[in-house]
């Protein structure tokens, strides 16, 4: 028992306190006293009374914990409800009465209050606005709770607002059409492309795979695409001269729930390559035979005497087609061009050139 009684004068007692007080922990004490007087025999008498404490403002207020972490999905709605950050006090009436603020922290020179608000009386912890987590990750603050005693106990804590993603975000690729250019020359299984796609979400929700997407023929007989970085590959040796250009697309496809996905159009064109070689179509000739032309010995200088025509079912240069003589018994007598086959002659015949004059021509092109 925490007091003890001390004679002040006759018949006059003070009770004492021998030892602090804690209303939190007993809150109020019951006392007997017995009272003796000094006669023969003594006699005595019983007294008991009921000492209250009355409350002081020496508790501050507590949390469970020093440091709260609070996870929020990202596109929350403006107003939804966070947390419920709930202090205790054991003091009593206005010196357990708590208040809540949010201590003022500016981030990127945004205050804490226009992204968060308190209730003062209850401490719930609302969000202001509607968070994106490729912008914003977390935020860091401090809250306040603070009693209505005089003078007022304040405790502060540590507030972390972790945003988390979502699949919000498709992959997309850095443009709308991809084109390329391939040889017809290129090998089966020549790795020429790489169509990568990002994605600015996290986790699962940024793993990507690729694929084909079917067009009126099937691509994945002519190419086929590697799922997990979206490298394409020919799967055939393709011939200018049959098939010139392919049109078709790639989705990108992430690993969300539910998953997101983009396409983008992928223009192949095969390049020609210099592999077929002129035939002469005119004069026609059986294979292993000799064209003769006839002209008379008093053909003109500059007269025609003969067209050399040679088709190359390549494109562009490589079917420019050049004429020029590989063997000619007298060089001084006939002309070749070069570009249209014409031979002309160069002079009048004389009674010294023979009978007959051979000649022959060959083609080349790519030039």
């Amino acid at each position: 028992m925490p007091f003890k009684l001390r004679e002040s004068s006759d018949n006059y007692y003070e009770l004492v306190v021998s030892e602090p007080l804690d209303r939190e922990k007993v809150p109020e004490y019951d006392i007997t006293f017995t009272v003796t007087d000094r006669g023969s025999p003594p006699l005595s008498d019983n007294e008991t009374m009921t000492l209250e404490l009355l409350d002081v403002n020496d508790n501050v207020p507590q949390f469970p914990q020093s440091f709260y972490t609070i996870r929020v999905m990202e596109n929350n709605a403006p107003g939804a409800l966070l947390s419920s950050l709930t202090a205790f006090d054991p003091d009593l009436h206005e010196n357990q009465y708590l208040v809540y603020f949010i201590i003022e922290k500016e981030i990127a020179n945004t205050s804490m209050s226009m992204l968060f608000s308190i209730n003062p009386e209850n401490g719930n912890l609302y969000a202001l606005k509607t968070f994106d987590y490729e912008i914003e990750k977390e935020f860091l603050f401090h809250i306040e709770a603070r009693d209505s005693g005089s003078p007022p106990l304040i405790r502060i804590f540590n507030m972390e607002v972790e945003i988390l993603d979502m699949n919000d975000n498709a992959p997309q690729f850095r443009r709308e059409t991809i084109h390329l250019d391939i040889s017809e020359s290129t090998p089966t299984g020549e790795r020429f492309s790489l169509s990568n796609a990002v994605d600015p979400d996290v986790g699962s929700n940024s793993v990507k795979t690729y694929h084909l997407s079917e067009t009126n023929t099937s691509m994945s007989m002519l190419f086929s695409i590697n799922p997990e970085n979206g490298n394409l590959y020919a799967l055939k040796t393709f011939d200018y001269e049959i098939e010139k250009e392919f049109l078709f697309h790639i989705e990108a496809r992430d690993s969300g729930s539910p998953p997101l996905s983009s396409n983008v159009t992928v223009h192949i064109i095969i390049v020609d390559q210099n592999d077929n070689a002129p035939v002469i179509v005119s004069p026609w000739r059986a294979h292993g035979s000799v064209v003769e032309e006839k002209i008379p010995r008093s053909t003109d200088k500059g007269s025609l005497v003969a067209k050399v025509i040679a088709l190359d079912t390549d494109s562009v240069h490589n079917s420019r087609i050049t004429y020029q003589f590989l063997q000619v018994t007298d060089a001084t007598l006939f002309s070749l061009d070069q570009y249209n086959g014409e031979i002309r002659t160069m002079r009048m015949f004389s009674y010294r050139d023979p009978p007959d004059s051979c000649f022959t021509c060959s083609t080349f092109s790519g030039k």
